[in-house]
């Protein structure tokens, strides 16, 4: 998945277990954080941060937008039960 900052200097995006901040001037990976325990599954912002949701284990991570380093973690196993259920209808 991936997103754009809302000043549209970064774009987001997940590959596996990892989350990378690409830098839009420079086309470079400007930070980027590997979780051993999680695939990130969907990126968006929120008011507090880069929003992350985690596949398995069944997460939502803010994230700092630009350490990419983990302010706030949400166990919601049924939420995201809930919102898988919406997506395949």
């Amino acid at each position: 998945d991936s997103c754009l900052s809302p000043d549209g200097q970064s774009v987001y995006c997940t590959s596996g277990n990892r989350i990378c901040r690409f830098d839009v001037k420079s086309h470079r990976v400007a930070a980027a954080v590997q979780s051993p325990e999680a695939t990130a599954k969907w990126l968006s912002f929120s008011s507090e941060g880069l929003v992350a949701v985690g596949g398995s284990p069944k997460q939502i991570w803010i994230l700092d937008p630009a350490s990419l380093q983990v302010k706030r973690c949400i166990h919601a196993p049924m939420w995201l039960d809930y919102y898988r259920s919406l997506r395949t209808q």
